[in-house]
């Protein structure tokens, strides 16, 4: 994709989803976790407490796959942006499921997701702004600028 990218000068922009995997719910209807030592909690009868988890916490197995989906799910889901959907028009790649892509007027725009990190390929800053004022509208994300490592690989950005 970086290749693509060059051959068809596109910005390459480094994403950084924030407490990524808490936005997603667990993966099934009970998962339960003791508190870390020293924050023990007891009940009247003196039996340890622990906690019913409806988030993902860093290290949980599932974590980063139900953080996955629920972005894919949302960026295809064909709904307005005010009404549950991304409100814009994706397709995911069957080749590699973890890049989506959006065509407007032209323009195209690759979001490639890795964990709970991303990349953003655009042909046009227009369309870039757009896509990421799109998912700031659902998800806690940060512009990290000028994409410099994807997946252990360097990029660098000069003519």
């Amino acid at each position: 994709l970086l290749a693509i990218a060059v051959c068809f000068s596109m910005t390459a922009t480094s994403l950084d989803f924030v407490t990524a995997f808490l936005q997603a719910d667990v993966d099934g209807d009970h998962v339960h976790a003791y508190l870390p030592k020293g924050y023990e909690v007891y009940d009247e009868a003196g039996c340890l407490m622990c906690m019913h988890l409806h988030k993902n916490l860093h290290g949980m197995v599932q974590a980063s796959r139900m953080f996955f989906l629920m972005v894919r799910d949302w960026l295809l889901n064909p709904l307005p942006l005010g009404e549950g959907g991304c409100g814009m028009e994706w397709h995911q790649l069957m080749s590699d499921q973890c890049v989506c892509y959006t065509v407007e007027d032209g323009q195209v725009c690759m979001l490639l997701l890795h964990v709970d990190d991303g990349a953003m390929l655009s042909t046009c800053e227009w369309l870039r702004v757009k896509v990421l004022k799109h998912i700031q509208s659902r998800f806690k994300i940060e512009d990290k600028g000028p994409l410099s490592w994807f997946l252990g690989t360097m990029v660098n950005h000069s003519k």
